[in-house]
């Protein structure tokens, strides 16, 4: 199902207009080539004073668990957010907040996973250890509902990790539980960008991602696998028994294009249910760094699609 508001969003759009006239681009293509490690973003006293913060440590991964003190709603569901950065970056200080809005307004547990990166890691290690920190989450918390959740890479690698049960011989991988509903906030899923339409018209209307840069990034994710490779451009991958996925994406961004190819494919696929709200002439993962009254609004769509009690 395609959704759209219509509702027009004048600071929303003033908002986009206004970073595609800055040089966020070259920023953005210095960061993912020389990433920045050890930002602290994830420290728990980073956090705000309500929220209860857990930190679980193994070998190069850790994993965030917070909880609301003083939530707007009460919910059984823990969402496991994988963050974007290009494969490239660690998890940025709007992560920290979006989460912490996420446990306040919907009283869900929210679990954040740091997983190793290149150039420690690649995309095989990385798709491996994700799937190890899901797993544990899942055992831990088996009274639990599951929300899979990850914006741009980290939408991608949510992906991926849905596909892994399809790719393996038996079917299914051992104590692996399916999340009940995914949520992608402007997923990276071909990390090739070679759609017909992205080079001539969405590169120029895209505000924040660099083109040319987020292809170095992909290769150096890939790291000898095939650009096709489902692991890293699950675009390419299964898309039977995927469950209920809701994806938010801008029609004026870089990846628009593989998002509605994703759409169309799994519109097609038996198991997979998804749902695709657009918005024109908004940012890269707008419900992430758009004005709060755009957040709130992605919070009831959110709410709504996996079911938790309105706050």
């Amino acid at each position: 199902m395609l959704v759209t508001d219509g509702i027009k969003k004048p600071l929303s759009t003033a908002l986009y207009y206004g970073l595609r006239s800055l040089p966020i681009k070259a920023l953005f293509s210095r960061q993912l080539a020389q990433p920045m490690r050890g930002n602290k973003a994830l420290q728990p006293e980073k956090f705000r004073p309500e929220i209860e913060v857990v930190v679980r440590h193994s070998a190069a991964s850790s994993i965030t668990t917070i909880h609301s003190l003083s939530p707007k709603a009460r919910s059984d569901a823990h969402i496991i957010y994988l963050h974007g950065g290009g494969y490239a970056m660690q998890a940025l200080s709007f992560h920290r907040r979006f989460a912490e809005k996420l446990a306040i307004r919907t009283g869900c547990t929210v679990s954040l996973l740091d997983f190793p990166l290149p150039p420690q890691a690649q995309c095989i290690e990385t798709v491996c250890a994700v799937m190890r920190m899901y797993k544990a989450i899942s055992l831990l918390y088996r009274q639990h509902r599951l929300i899979l959740m990850g914006d741009s890479a980290g939408g991608g690698l949510a992906i991926s990790l849905l596909q892994i049960p399809a790719n393996n011989p038996a079917g299914k991988i051992k104590d692996i539980r399916a999340p009940d509903s995914t949520i992608l906030y402007s997923p990276w899923l071909d990390i090739r960008l070679t759609h017909r339409e992205i080079e001539p018209h969405y590169a120029k209307k895209e505000a924040i991602l660099s083109l040319p840069a987020l292809r170095q990034a992909g290769l150096r994710y890939a790291n000898g696998l095939a650009p096709d490779d489902p692991r890293c451009s699950p675009l390419c991958g299964q898309m039977e028994g995927l469950g209920r996925i809701q994806i938010f994406i801008s029609e004026d961004e870089l990846f628009y294009p593989d998002a509605m190819r994703f759409y169309e494919q799994g519109q097609k696929a038996e198991g997979t249910e998804i749902e695709m709200i657009m918005e024109k002439r908004r940012l890269h993962c707008w419900p992430l760094l758009g004005p709060a009254f755009e957040q709130e609004n992605n919070f009831r769509q959110m709410t709504r699609f996996c079911g938790l009690e309105a706050g």
